[in-house]
């Protein structure tokens, strides 16, 4: 009589051990295999990159109507975080497919420089800067938008549109730091 019950469990069990396996080697064939997957990493990665372009666009709009070199922090902080996702994304699609955007890192250093001696006054210069970035910035967002497609392929023009408006920011970022790349 024991022996009829342990088979039912051994057929059970052999079954689930069974089903386990095919489960297992199904979802190790979509890891290994499954060339989707880098294409929707990067599509979301760019997605994230996009919203802190946006963010900088705003928060270079604000900087553009600032007092004091304080009100500029939120400026320094979206650049450094444009930059950061930026670079991010870089490393996942390929440094050959998309290039690096030093003005970001330019905005954090004119901002820290401007803050060095403590919150103070902006001079108009540096209010004009700010209004100029603000124009350029808003360029660089709009082109940044278009540089993906929708399954995460870069479109080569619109990347090389994006490059162009980033050096006229680069450039005039590059006249009032000493010392910028």
């Amino acid at each position: 009589m024991r022996s009829k019950v342990k088979r039912p469990r051994r057929v059970l069990m052999a079954g689930l051990v069974l089903i386990l396996t095919v489960w297992v080697l199904t979802q190790l064939c979509y890891v290994l295999f499954d060339r989707e997957l880098p294409s929707n990493v990067e599509r979301s990665l760019y997605e994230v990159v996009n919203l802190n372009m946006r963010m900088l666009e705003g928060a270079t709009q604000r900087a553009s109507k600032a007092s004091t070199s304080a009100d500029w922090n939120d400026w320094k902080i979206n650049a450094y975080a444009a930059s950061f996702a930026h670079k991010r994304l870089i490393q996942a699609v390929g440094a050959n497919r998309l290039p690096e955007l030093p003005a970001l890192q330019q905005i954090e250093e004119y901002v820290t420089i401007a803050q060095i001696s403590g919150d103070k006054p902006l001079s108009e210069a540096e209010q004009k800067v700010a209004a100029e970035a603000a124009g350029l910035v808003a360029q660089i967002c709009q082109k940044y938008e278009g540089i993906m497609n929708g399954n995460g392929q870069l479109i080569t023009s619109k990347v090389e549109e994006l490059v162009l408006v980033e050096k006229q920011l680069q450039h005039m970022l590059k006249l009032l730091v000493p010392g910028a790349k």
